[in-house]
């Protein structure tokens, strides 16, 4: 990746992260370390065990990532089995801009 790339995903990055609240802001930057997307209660587990989140249960993300799906900064892209629940659950990742 080229210094210009990296320079403009990060002014974009800066810019995303001027509109969102502390809470959705967290999310949103744990959600970046998974590129190929990932689950709400998986991504509530990384947060939890990083001291981030007082709970590993997906409802201290799942409301967040609903509302950077409103604001256009998060997609849904797939379908997948927890690992936890053994459920079928979205798998959420940042648009890229």
């Amino acid at each position: 990746m080229s210094n210009i790339t990296k320079q403009t995903r990060r002014e974009s990055y800066d810019e995303v992260l001027k509109d969102l609240n502390k809470r959705q802001a967290l999310v949103y930057t744990y959600l970046r370390s998974f590129p190929e997307g990932t689950t709400a209660k998986n991504l509530a587990v990384h947060m939890h065990n990083n001291g981030d989140a007082s709970s590993p249960e997906r409802n201290s993300t799942h409301p967040r990532l609903n509302e950077l799906v409103k604001k256009g900064y998060v997609e849904i892209i797939s379908k997948r089995q927890c690992e936890y629940t053994g459920r079928k659950v979205a798998v959420y990742k940042v648009k890229e801009v």
